[in-house]
């Protein structure tokens, strides 16, 4: 076994920097891409539900309204077509029994709503997330399998918590793991001069795979909206929008009920209907 203690061949030196080199550049691209999907990405999400949920929400309530009683006005003109007096009960029971699938969809985002609030009540303040960062990438280096796909089943059980501090959001936790490997991951020793080749070109080859990754990730919503979510000018306008959505599909559920009221009196607005 090599003697890690003595002085390598200026060539071998060379390229056992290139790959160290390497191995700290790809760490950060794999540490990039658990940070777009763990935090970035959900919390971009939250600041979406955020600043435009609740003029979603109210829009969608207005299309259920809207859908509710262009039924309910199906509803009774079947019942007049056939030559019977709507009953309101009846109606009533069918719109409820058909409103499930509504109602979810209202419920949903209405939780969906309050769970972005409370996801970004849970954030790390400015400082900590740093630090954080900045830890996952010390035992990235140490633990990641992408660069270490020898580690022993103990290392993989410590990769294992990193990832779920990580995914907590644990910074006391992140440190202590810090701190345990430090005493438990030993360092490695300078491989081979042909082993160093193949592990540039497979490095090369995984940051290249990453870099592409990272594109592809942030390619995609909820990343393309994060300067308009951050451009307050943006949000309003957006939010205007579908303000006024919403309140030209109550302006025509208001014509429709109107509507609906004169079939149940039985007639359609020019005079009796003949049953």
């Amino acid at each position: 076994m090599p003697n890690p203690t003595l002085a390598l061949h200026p060539a071998h030196a060379a390229l056992a920097a290139e790959v160290a080199a390497l191995r700290e550049e790809l760490a950060g691209l794999l540490a990039e891409v658990d940070e777009l999907v763990e935090f970035v990405r959900p919390g971009l999400v939250a600041l979406y539900q955020v600043r435009l949920g609740p003029a979603e929400l109210q829009l969608l309530a207005a299309r259920y309204e809207l859908a509710r009683m262009k039924r309910a006005i199906d509803l009774a003109q079947a019942a007049l077509n056939a030559g019977k007096n709507p009953d309101p009960a009846r109606i009533e029971a069918t719109l409820e029994r058909e409103a499930t699938e509504w109602k979810e969809r209202l419920e949903t985002a209405a939780k969906k709503l309050h769970q972005a609030h409370e996801h970004l009540k849970g954030l790390l303040s400015k400082e900590d997330s740093a630090e954080m960062r900045k830890l996952y990438l010390i035992l990235v280096k140490k633990l990641h399998p992408d660069l270490h796909p020898d580690l022993t089943d103990e290392e993989k059980k410590l990769w294992h918590k990193v990832q779920e501090a990580n995914r907590l959001n644990d910074l006391p936790g992140m440190r202590a793991l810090v701190a345990l490997a430090e005493g438990k991951v030993a360092p490695k020793e300078t491989p081979a001069m042909d082993a160093l080749a193949h592990e540039k070109e497979v490095l090369s080859k995984h940051a290249e795979a990453q870099r592409k990754k990272i594109a592809a990730i942030r390619s995609e919503p909820p990343f393309t909206l994060e300067r308009d979510l951050n451009d307050e000018a943006w949000v309003k306008a957006r939010c205007d929008t579908l303000a006024a959505e919403a309140e030209e599909l109550k302006l025509q559920a208001k014509e429709l009920a109107g509507h609906f009221e004169l079939l149940m009196a039985g007639t359609d607005g020019n005079g009796p209907r003949v049953h």
